[in-house]
């Protein structure tokens, strides 16, 4: 009887040690789970700079109703620093009325607003 009890109480311990290294696995488990989960939050969250000057949002907004590609950004910003913002706006108005959806309507806002740069800053002859 003392070797059977011995053998169970074997069996016994051998058991509560599985159990408790599955446990522990299972905790280890979580708290990586919840590490890579903290992790690709900060990862997936990405930090857009706000525009320093209300020129560059209206850039911005142009760009993004306009499509304008990428080619032509720059000039997109540089229209919006040299020109008021009601002539922006009104060029952007005029441009999503009178040009047809597609390729042309961005070529057309700068048509526009060249209009308004000559106006604004005649050209000098050299």
């Amino acid at each position: 009887m003392i070797a059977s009890d011995y053998t169970g109480l074997n069996l016994f311990f051998q058991a509560l040690g599985l159990l408790a290294k599955v446990l522990y696995d299972i905790e280890v488990m979580e708290i990586k789970d919840n590490f890579q989960s903290i992790n690709q939050v900060l990862m997936a969250k990405k930090f857009k700079k706000t525009p320093a000057y209300e020129w560059q949002a209206l850039a911005l907004r142009v760009i993004n109703e306009l499509e304008i590609p990428n080619f032509k950004r720059s000039a997109v910003f540089k229209v919006c620093r040299d020109l008021s913002k009601k002539a922006i706006e009104q060029c952007l108005i005029d441009t999503k009325e009178l040009a047809k959806p597609g390729s042309g309507r961005w070529q057309y806002f700068f048509k526009l607003t060249d209009q308004l740069l000559v106006k604004i800053k005649p050209v000098q002859d050299e």
